[in-house]
């Protein structure tokens, strides 16, 4: 359950809400600091739509860190691209999206979609960059060229493996 706590100004009205939702302990039995966002309810709201919003939002927000501690534990990359592009779909324009999935499925998918996302390191980034300068182009026809993709490419893919 998300703690949900009011912020008031100097009149004693509620400005806002700060809601903290419990991460869990360490290996060594300390608190992980806990998630926390804060939530802005719109002017004119009465009391109780307040209460129902903040209520919503933070059952929202619990659900979402739910899902990143889910990230964080034994899921491998290639299951979770489909997260990733089902949240960058609502979030970004067309075009992006449909060139994050053919960088998804191209680049990142065979070359790091065997790893947990919790065991990727910076050398694993390291090699698959230098993997993708490495890489020779293909024509519209699927033809390989002898040229290798350009920085700006190899950029691109790295900022769509950032994203995830």
């Amino acid at each position: 359950m998300a703690n949900i706590t009011p912020r008031r100004n100097k009149d004693g009205e509620i400005t806002s809400y700060t809601i903290k939702v419990f991460r869990g302990r360490d290996s060594n039995g300390r608190q992980l600091k806990p998630y926390i966002t804060s939530f802005k309810p719109d002017k004119g709201m009465t009391e109780r739509q307040r209460e129902q919003a903040v209520k919503a939002f933070a059952a929202d927000f619990e659900n979402k860190c739910k899902f990143c501690g889910a990230a964080g534990s034994n899921i491998k990359l290639s299951e979770f691209v489909d997260t990733y592009i089902r949240i960058a779909e609502s979030t970004n324009s067309p075009t992006t999206v449909q060139r994050a999935k053919q960088a998804i499925r191209d680049y990142i998918v065979p070359a790091l979609g065997h790893l947990k996302i919790k065991d990727i390191r910076p050398a694993h980034i390291q090699e698959f960059i230098l993997e993708l300068e490495n890489v020779t182009k293909t024509d519209r026809r699927g033809n390989p060229t002898n040229e290798k993709l350009s920085p700006s490419t190899v950029k691109r893919n790295l900022s769509v493996l950032q994203a995830i």
